[in-house]
């Protein structure tokens, strides 16, 4: 099973090429078959995950990495020590050339940097593993600091400030090497244009043409064509585009009004974009694309289906109780029809159906007869069924599916005890196994549940409740088994592991003993090894790794096999370490702050094996430290948490 090339945590680990990267402590590298080699000294970090982390390109990684003596730098590696290093100092001293990997364009690699030459402006990957100036929008020292880069395969759009026009967009042509300026709101406040769609040979964007007026613009690739699509709402401003909806050739384009909700549809030209809905507290939401047509619910109750004009933008049914506002939502596109929550007088909350007319639109099922509700809530379409929620009258929350016939309707199992609500949170499908993990709406009660689809075959698994216990589980499935982070008060939140039985949902490591917490998370697998990052007193959060053929749970031995902090955290001034030695010699000890500083230093004569040391250390501010120990050949490097 290989590792989504997409994980939900992608900037812990990152699989391309047959490897899987890791940044912790430094950065390491597995090629899936055991433990984790380091790259590069541990006392190096990407704590500019936020820019990007790994993004692989062309058989290699690259990733900004932060030293204490060059900042923020870029960095190449091809999962070797030999092949990972900086790829530049950009920008001389310890400041760093905050760089980020903006996209590709024409198969190349673009970054956005800042050197001492040109500013921060965006930079191209040459085949040196250098980086090259694509264009210098704003000329000599001063920054054009793009903010927002959008690459398509013919032309990048940039958002920047030359310095004279204020923010406005900028056309990159890699064929000609030509920038040219698109210029919306003259002077020198610029349009400030972002929040850019592509439908076709469309560009869709947002941009000011007066200090006051954002408004929908779009560009054709073929003409060249930057033409404004809305005009300003009489007596309203701060136009601002929410979502992007493509259905049918048709962009829609749910934007936010001071005061008013709005839809727009658009085929990127002035004459095709009409104003479809629009109306104080509309608030339109749950835009859903089904058979062509855009459907969509408001705060006031309606259901509305949209050709893309405003006189083929129909209201199918508005739903009220008595004198009062109903609601609806949830839309759900399942088997032939869509699957919504909503309400009416005669019905309550129950599951409703539509085909799009008003014929058709009516309730699929009233679970609870009459005025009453069944509130049916939590729609998962899993292969061909429909899982849903509802609260029957004894007011327990049950597990329903759905074939989507009413014959095909049926309860499955009971979830919940009276007067607690309760919601879905995670779901996941494994060896014909549905598993999903519910909460308790105001408290810590967390509960996994596996279900085949029959009442027999659905059934809770483990129930974790204390204050302490995680509202998720971090599920993940790996050779017909489920792995996720687990909670009971003596051992804490650690690894347990499910095949889908009571009797073995079990906990599987307590990897820090006792009541302390590994809190296990951002699985990932490749081939028969399955990797996760859990903390452990002694050498804080490090990758871990379980191998199929022993199920054996261990930290990559790497950089952390020779010293050991005995009584982390530490709670007085006094610093007792073990440490294993290949050999007697003098080793130097490094204490260095997260920002790089040193803090302590202290030679000792060691022996050739086992030494167990103490030493004061001075009054230091509570908080994160790196301990480096060095002798001869040996280097390694310990986490140590000051608390007092």
């Amino acid at each position: 099973i290989m590792i989504d090339p997409n994980p939900p945590f992608s900037d812990i680990f990152k699989y391309t090429d047959g490897k899987i990267y890791c940044a912790e402590s430094g950065i390491l590298v597995s090629d899936g078959n055991g433990p984790f080699q380091l790259l590069t000294d541990p006392l190096f970090y990407m704590s500019a995950f936020g820019k990007n982390g790994f993004v692989p390109f062309q058989g290699k990684v690259y990733f900004s990495l932060e030293t204490n003596t060059v900042g923020y730098e870029p960095w190449v590696s091809d999962g070797t020590v030999q092949g990972t290093g900086p790829m530049a100092d950009f920008y001389e001293g310890v400041d760093g050339s905050n760089p980020f990997i903006a996209g590709t364009l024409n198969n190349k690699l673009i970054w956005a940097a800042t050197d001492k030459l040109y500013g921060r402006e965006l930079r191209v990957l040459n085949s040196t593993d250098s980086l090259d100036l694509l264009v210098d929008l704003n000329k000599r020292t001063a920054s054009s600091d793009p903010y927002s880069i959008y690459p398509t395969p013919e032309l990048t759009f940039i958002s920047a400030d030359n310095g004279l026009n204020g923010s406005e967009i900028w056309t990159y042509n890699k064929a000609t090497d030509q920038a040219e300026l698109v210029e919306i709101f003259p002077g020198a406040n610029g349009s400030s244009p972002g929040q850019y769609s592509r439908m076709g040979d469309y560009l869709f964007f947002s941009a000011y043409d007066t200090l006051i007026d954002n408004e929908l613009w779009s560009r054709s690739f073929s003409s060249g064509a930057v033409q404004k699509l809305t005009a300003p709402v009489p007596g309203y401003q701060s136009f601002s585009p929410e979502s992007f909806t493509i259905c049918d050739n048709l962009m829609y384009v749910n934007a936010g009004v001071t005061g008013l909700g709005t839809i727009y549809a658009s085929d990127g030209t002035p004459a095709n974009t009409n104003l479809v809905v629009t109306g104080i507290d509309l608030n339109p939401y749950f835009l859903t694309c089904y058979k062509g047509d855009l459907y969509f619910a408001t705060a006031n109750a309606k259901f509305y289906r949209c050709d893309g004009t405003a006189a083929g933008t129909k209201v199918i049914k508005t739903f009220t109780v008595g004198p009062n506002q109903g609601e609806v939502g949830l839309l759900t596109p399942f088997k032939d029809k869509l699957f919504f929550r909503a309400s009416d007088t005669e019905h309550g909350v129950e599951i409703w159906t539509s085909d799009g007319t008003v014929a058709n639109t009516t309730v699929f099922l009233d679970i609870i007869p009459g005025p009453g509700s069944s509130n049916p809530n939590n729609f998962r379409v899993i292969g061909d069924k429909l899982f849903f929620t509802i609260i029957n009258q004894f007011y327990e929350t049950e597990l329903w599916i759905s074939d989507g016939t009413v014959n095909g309707t049926h309860v499955v199992a009971a979830l919940d005890s009276p007067q607690n609500g309760i919601y879905l949170t995670q779901t996941l499908a494994s060896d014909n196994l549905f598993y999903f993990v519910t909460i308790k709406s105001g408290i810590n009660y967390t509960e996994l549940w596996r279900s085949d689809g029959s009442a027999a075959g659905t059934f809770k698994l483990v129930t974790f409740s204390n204050i302490f216990a995680p509202l998720q589980i971090d599920l993940f499935a790996w050779h017909n088994q489920v792995y996720f982070k687990g909670y009971d008060p003596e051992h804490g939140n650690e690894l347990w592991t499910s095949d889908g039985t009571v009797e073995n949902t079990v906990l599987m490591a307590d990897i820090c003993p006792g009541e302390c917490s590994s809190s296990p998370q951002n699985f990932a697998s490749v081939d028969s090894t399955i990797y996760f990052a859990a903390y452990r007193t002694d050498i804080g959060t490090e990758p871990w790794y379980i191998q199929a053929q022993t199920t054996a749970i261990k930290t990559h031995p790497s950089h952390r096999t020779g010293l050991i902090v005995v009584g982390n955290p530490l709670t007085d001034n006094t610093l007792r370490l073990k440490i294993n030695l290949p050999q007697a010699n003098t080793t130097d000890f490094k204490l260095w702050s997260v920002n790089g500083a040193l803090v302590w230093n202290r030679e000792q004569e060691t022996q050739a094996g086992n030494n167990m040391l103490e030493f004061v250390l001075p009054q230091l501010v509570p908080g994160l430290y790196l301990l480096e120990a060095s002798s001869g050949n040996f280097h390694d490097v310990a986490k140590i948490v000051v608390s007092h």
